[in-house]
């Protein structure tokens, strides 16, 4: 059995035990709004546009050309694209989230928010570059594939097994 207070009679109590109910459950809010508002917020990465890097260069390809002469349909397929002319064509020895959006301003094509994400992603899902922080992303032997053959406009691949 509850006693009451000194003076106090049963209905102060119910408003009380009231008061305190909606008091815990304000004070619940509050603190899940506080954890809620915290959560989440990164800063995005920033670029920087590599101003020697010249994508239109005399006797070669410009990377504009180079690019739709190919069916690159998503950032993973620019990406590796762009591993490959810096690499193979440029001859750029460490290729940066810089450089690459560098290549997609080059391009006309809506750079992605995190490159050096879509760059793993190109990686880890596909295979197509390679991702190291000493070295800078580099081309494999899929990705090669990948951009001298797959991605190709037009090419019709014979798979009738003769040479005619």
């Amino acid at each position: 059995m509850v006693s009451l207070p000194e003076g106090s009679k049963p209905e102060d109590l119910a408003e009380v035990i009231e008061g305190e109910y909606e008091q815990v459950e304000e004070d619940v809010g509050i603190d899940a709004k506080k954890k809620t508002s915290k959560a989440g917020k990164r800063k995005a990465p920033t670029y920087r546009f590599v101003t020697d890097l010249n994508l239109r260069p005399t006797g070669e390809d410009s990377l504009k050309d180079f690019c739709s002469a190919r069916k690159l349909g998503d950032n993973q397929a620019y990406t590796a694209a762009f591993v490959y002319y810096l690499e193979k064509t440029l001859s750029v020895e460490k290729i940066t989230a810089d450089h690459l959006y560098t290549c997609y301003k080059e391009v006309s094509v809506k750079s992605p928010t995190n490159i050096g994400q879509v760059a793993t992603n190109t990686a880890n899902r596909n295979g197509w570059i390679a991702c190291s922080k000493s070295e800078g992303y580099k081309i494999s032997v899929q990705g090669e594939n990948f951009i001298e053959h797959d991605s190709l406009s037009g090419v019709v691949k014979d798979t009738s097994g003769t040479d005619s």
